[in-house]
């Protein structure tokens, strides 16, 4: 039921059958669990006496294994050779296995992102008892009484929030992540279908049947143009609800020059300057010009065309040049077509110039010079509130007699989303990050439990030498509300760091292996970054505050005078 990184919809049941479980790897995980959980207690038993186990929970003298063999700091060197990687092949290479690039079908390029989150968080948590001493030396004394106190009970016993702050930090930073790379993801899949397209609704205008030409509505690929002399009025199309913009655009087969004296196949794309940026789906990023200015080039130069920065480059021509093309509009006889060169872009919608090298040229010049064309296409912008594909497209039917390669980009879109593939990664990304976050705040909640029971008798000190209930419990509360913002900020911070690094390597691939156009964005998700802060945040607050009230109804003097229980 996913359709993104927490984002469901309604769905048919899947079918489901366990054949694919393997019972082995299952009781494996179990043994390796289990193993975890009783290696300590098997470790220890025997050990300490009850002086030396107190002496030892007091002032440890031993730490845990990731920071006695310095795990955190070596794992540096592995996320930061793997990200040397991505920069310079676009992929994870690890003995002779070479990522593909493609996430959604090779999940494994995750590794990369979860070891920088997990290595920044181990460094992140090994800080924290290191800077709350260092508070504690040279700020505690200056501040008041509740302050004082905590800052230095987390200067003292700061070591012992690594594992709460390892957990908030690595679950955050993850959530955060997933939430940035579903946002840019989502958004880049838009535009590609609408680079594909051109703009939202696209179809060829025929003065026939199409039928007769052996063609079907909705069939084929992007439009690139009809069967009529005359071009429809776009008022009549402006008309229909829901379409905001409209333009004519035809496709044409041109030679163009490719050396001094050579020439190579390629494609004139005309556009109708004026109507043409109300209709197109362009980015401010397809070139160092605004559209709004390419446009205004092609005005000034009726028979100027733009060109690729790749065309530019191979063909060794600047702005300004000349070029004589030759182009057919009819599909079978060429005129020769003079131009300048007038502008530069480094992409343009439905320009593929690994496919066909393409120029982008004024459609009223072209139909003075060859003395009219037979084909065009129209492009249409809708509302995002539009009516649905199926109503629209009966509306331009009943306005257009007659159209073929009918395509709309939300049809596409839907197409896409329920592909098993999108579906199966978000999914498995959203539970794996439900899951986290539920074992850290339970863990969480663990912790400040069990640091609750083991300082009743500090408690019941405080109050004996004149501390009031109200000052230990905003003590308390003030402590575990620091650690808990420190693990949250930092945790937002890794993730949006994580999506910044990161994201923009991810993609994906065409069934051939290629990288779609135009390239991903980065594309951060603030408001979802926000909601799993604050939600995570209250609700450990929440039990934090149950948890204090518990443990502090407890008859401290009472605690005191019993002394030690263990």
């Amino acid at each position: 039921h996913s359709s993104s990184f927490m984002r469901f919809v309604g769905r048919s049941p899947l079918h489901v059958t366990m054949a694919g479980v393997n019972l082995w790897l299952v009781l494996l995980t179990m043994g390796v669990s289990l193993l975890a959980r009783l290696w300590p207690t098997i470790r220890e038993q025997g050990r300490w006496s009850v002086v030396e186990f107190v002496q030892e929970s007091g002032r440890p003298q031993t730490r845990s294994f990731w920071q006695r063999f310095y795990l955190d700091f070596l794992l540096v060197i592995p996320t930061a050779y793997a990200y040397r990687q991505l920069q310079q092949q676009g992929s994870i290479v690890i003995l002779g296995w070479k990522s593909s690039g493609d996430i959604f079908r090779d999940p494994l390029l995750f590794i990369v992102p979860a070891l920088f989150m997990l290595t920044a968080s181990l460094l992140c948590a090994r800080a924290f008892p290191l800077v709350m001493r260092i508070a504690d030396r040279f700020i505690s004394q200056h501040l008041g009484l509740v302050s004082c106190l905590t800052v230095r009970q987390l200067g003292r016993q700061g070591r012992h929030y690594v594992t709460p702050l390892l957990l908030i930090m690595a679950s955050l930073s993850v959530g955060v992540f997933m939430a940035s790379m579903a946002a840019s993801l989502d958004n880049w899949l838009v535009d590609r279908l609408h680079y594909r397209l051109g703009t939202d609704i696209v179809f060829q205008v025929e003065d026939i049947p199409p039928e007769m030409l052996g063609d079907s509505v909705g069939g084929g690929g992007p439009a690139t143009g009809g069967s009529s002399a005359s071009l429809i009025p776009l008022e009549e199309l402006l008309a229909v609800e829901g379409v905001t913009g409209a333009t004519w655009v035809g496709s044409y087969r041109a030679r163009l020059p490719s050396g001094p004296n050579t020439l190579a196949r390629g494609r004139f794309l005309a556009i109708d300057r004026a109507s043409f940026p109300s209709a197109a789906a362009f980015r401010p990023d397809f070139s160092p010009a605004s559209l709004g200015e390419l446009m205004n080039r092609l005005a000034a130069h009726p028979d100027g065309i733009l060109v690729s920065r790749q065309f530019l480059e191979a063909s060794a021509q600047s702005l300004g040049d000349p070029l004589k093309l030759r182009v057919s509009p009819d599909g079978t006889t060429q005129v020769d077509v003079p131009a300048v060169i007038a502008g530069v872009f480094d992409y343009f919608p439905t320009v593929y110039e690994d496919d066909t090298p393409t120029v982008v040229g004024n459609l009223d010049y072209l139909t003075t010079v060859a003395g009219g064309v037979t084909t065009y296409g129209m492009w249409l912008r809708t509302e995002p509130s539009a009516d649905p594909p199926e109503s629209l497209s009966e509306a331009i039917v009943g306005v257009v007699k007659y159209l073929s390669q009918y395509h709309d980009v939300r049809t596409l879109l839907t197409e896409e989303l329920e592909k098993k593939e999108r579906i199966g990664v978000y999914g498995t990304l959203t539970i794996g990050f439900l899951a986290c976050l539920a074992l850290s705040g339970v863990g969480l909640l663990i912790q400040y439990h069990k640091s609750l029971q083991e300082r009743l008798v500090r408690f019941a000190i405080l109050r004996a030498t004149g501390i009031s209930r109200a000052q230990l419990i905003a003590q308390v509360q003030l402590e575990y509300l620091s650690v808990l913002s420190v693990g949250v900020l930092a945790g937002v911070l890794i993730g949006v760091q994580a999506s910044r690094l990161f994201i923009p390597f991810f993609r994906v691939s065409t069934p051939d292996g290629r990288l779609p156009l135009p390239p991903l964005t980065l594309l951060l998700d603030p408001k979802s970054t926000v909601v799993m802060a604050v939600t995570f945040a209250l609700l450990q607050i929440l039990a934090q505050g149950g948890l204090i009230r518990h443990a502090l109804r407890t008859e401290l003097f009472q605690v005191l005078r019993m002394g030690h229980q263990e």
